[in-house]
C-alpha cells in the first residue's frame, strides 16, 4: 500500500511540474531578423527569467515561450524584451497579415511567357500578395503574408514549374552559378554536397532540368571552383550552352 501511494505522490508531482510549464506565450518582434538576432533573445529570457523552452521562426518573427507562471510570466516576458527598445515585442495573432518579401534568381527564366506562368501559378497561391519580374536579369521578387505560406513552399511551387530558384542579393559580394548536371545526380546529396563548399549561400537542384543553381560569396569562391569541388565530389557539373528561348518563339 506504501509502494502504492508513494508512485502516486511521485505522478501527481509530475503532473504538477507539468502544469507549472503548461502555459505558452507567442508575440512577434519585429527586430528579430537572423540566426544572431534569435540568439540574443534566447540568451536574455534564459539570464533574467531562467527560460529555456523557447520556440522561433524567424520567417513570422515570432517566439513561442512557455513558462510556469511563477518564476516568470507573461508581463515580465513583455518587460523584459521591451526593455531591450530592439527586440520589444508584441501580441501575435494567427489572423494577423505579416508581409514578407524574398527574391529569387531564376537562370532559367528567359522571357514574358515565363514570367507568365509563374505569375499565374505562384501569384495564384494563397498568402502571395504581388509578384515583380526583372526577365532581363533573371530575377523576381514575391511579397507574401507570412502567416498564410512561406518562402520554401513558394520555392517549392517554382520547381514545380520546371523553374530552378536560388536566393537573390542586391550585393556586388553575391554571384550565382547555373550548371547542368547528370540525371543521376539531380538529387538531395548533390544538394548537400554544393551547399558545403565554402562561400556557397544557398543551393537548388532541379530534376526536371538537371539543373544546380547556386548563390556564392564571390571573395570565397567562383563558378569554376564550384565545378572543380563538385568533380572532386563526384559530379560533373558544366555551365550550359547559350540558351534559345523555345517558350519566347512559339
Amino acid at each position: 500500500m506504501k509502494k502504492v501511494l508513494f508512485f502516486a505522490a511521485i505522478v501527481l508531482m509530475n503532473v504538477a511540474a507539468h502544469a507549472q510549464t503548461s502555459d505558452k506565450l507567442t508575440v512577434r518582434i519585429e527586430g528579430m531578423h537572423c540566426d544572431h538576432c534569435a540568439h540574443k533573445v534566447k540568451t536574455l529570457l534564459e539570464e533574467k527569467l531562467s527560460l529555456s523552452d523557447i520556440d522561433f521562426d524567424l520567417e513570422k518573427r515570432t517566439i513561442a515561450v512557455a513558462y510556469d507562471g511563477q518564476t516568470a510570466t507573461k508581463d515580465k516576458i513583455m518587460e523584459t524584451l521591451a526593455a531591450t527598445e530592439r527586440y520589444k515585442a508584441q501580441p501575435y495573432s494567427a489572423d494577423d497579415v505579416i508581409l514578407r518579401e524574398k527574391e529569387y534568381r531564376i537562370a532559367d527564366m528567359h522571357c514574358a511567357k515565363c514570367a507568365h506562368r509563374i505569375s499565374e501559378s505562384v501569384g495564384s497561391m494563397e498568402g502571395v500578395d504581388s509578384l515583380g519580374f526583372d526577365i532581363e536579369n533573371h530575377n523576381v521578387l514575391v511579397r507574401y503574408d507570412a502567416n498564410r505560406t512561406s518562402r520554401d513552399s513558394v520555392r517549392e511551387a517554382l520547381l514545380k514549374l520546371g523553374f530552378t530558384p536560388v536566393s537573390y542579393y542586391k550585393s556586388d559580394a553575391a554571384d550565382y552559378a547555373y550548371l547542368l548536371i547528370p540525371a543521376d545526380k539531380a538529387n538531395a546529396e548533390t544538394e548537400e554536397q554544393a551547399e558545403e563548399i565554402e562561400g556557397v549561400n544557398d543551393v537548388c537542384v532541379n530534376a526536371k532540368r538537371n539543373a544546380l543553381a547556386i548563390t556564392f560569396v564571390k571573395k570565397k569562391t567562383s563558378a569554376e571552383q564550384i565545378i572543380a569541388q563538385l568533380k572532386t565530389a563526384g559530379v560533373e557539373a558544366k555551365l550550359p550552352a547559350p540558351h534559345v528561348c523555345k517558350e519566347e518563339a512559339e
